[in-house]
């Protein structure tokens, strides 16, 4: 069995990721001479995307539990 991770270490592996995604899209933004208010209308146009996506889902999941939480 493994130990289980101790919370500052996971906080420390978070943000030690963040800084690296940070670091690769500033080298991205400078190397590749992409905008950052094309890169944030990317961002906004995915995040519209999966708010389209996800509600319909919840919806959906949710009718479903109440239809099944019926018949028992």
């Amino acid at each position: 069995m493994s130990k289980p991770k101790s919370p500052i270490k996971m906080r420390s592996t978070w943000i030690i990721s963040m800084l690296a995604c940070a670091l690769f899209l500033l080298i991205m933004i400078k190397n590749c001479a992409l905008s950052v208010d094309s890169i944030m209308q990317n961002l906004m146009f995915i995040t519209a995307g999966l708010i389209i996506i996800f509600i319909p889902t919840a919806i959906l999941g949710w009718t479903v539990s109440k239809i099944r939480g019926r018949r028992k």
